[in-house]
């Protein structure tokens, strides 16, 4: 009865040294993939294929009428851009009283996770502005 309580007390200050273990390398297996999830899936881009747009006010244009095949869209408002250009689908709309999709000002960036760029769709407040893509397969 001595040689089993003995042996009771002894395994569980080894597996709480095992347990540590694995406490710290499901820490890692948690980080990792955050990590990684700004690269794309199979690690790294293989092609990245860049453009500008444009569009007439009240008017939803393509980023590209194109069929490409992306894992990431990086948009950028132009700098020069005077007002607002909204990201979206086809019925992204940048007029103030009926806005929807998402809102960018003079320089700023959207990264979209998507798989075709025809997807994406822009609309400004004044015309002739637009925004600057780079598209990540």
């Amino acid at each position: 009865m001595n040689e089993m309580q003995a042996t009771t007390k002894s395994r569980p200050n080894k597996n709480s040294k095992i347990g540590a273990i694995n406490r710290v390398i499901a820490i890692s297996i948690i980080i990792a993939p955050i990590m990684l999830s700004i690269i794309p899936q199979n690690g790294y881009a293989t092609k990245i294929t860049s453009g500008r747009q444009t569009a007439t006010a009240g008017t939803a244009v393509q980023l590209s009428t194109t069929s490409t095949f992306c894992k990431e869209v990086i948009i950028t408002a132009e700098e020069s851009n005077t007002d607002i250009v909204a990201v979206g689908s086809s019925s992204v709309d940048a007029t103030e009283a009926t806005r929807n999709g998402t809102v960018l000002f003079a320089g700023q960036t959207l990264v979209l996770t998507v798989r075709n760029l025809v997807s994406v769709y822009i609309d400004t407040e004044v015309s002739s502005e637009g925004v600057s893509w780079n598209c990540v397969a």
